[in-house]
């Protein structure tokens, strides 16, 4: 039960905490990427994509992302 706060990782994949700067178990964010990962498998892209990353850390921070049709809420 160690708080980390180095950033580490790609940025499609870093949890808000992480990104936000601050302390995090290691634990949580790798639940984060997991999900990350999951919704790719699921829906075939990437929850948070943008061209560049401060637009990607803004996306990632406000939570918005966009389901395809063949999955429900």
């Amino acid at each position: 039960s160690k708080y980390l706060k180095t950033a580490c990782g790609s940025p499609c994949y870093a949890a808000p905490e992480m990104i936000a700067g601050r302390q995090y178990m290691g634990p949580g964010v790798d639940v984060w990427s997991c999900g990350v990962i999951l919704f790719a498998l699921l829906c075939g892209y990437l929850p948070f994509e943008e061209k560049t990353t401060p637009a990607l850390y803004q996306k990632i921070m406000a939570g918005k992302y966009t389901l395809p049709d063949h999955l429900s809420e």
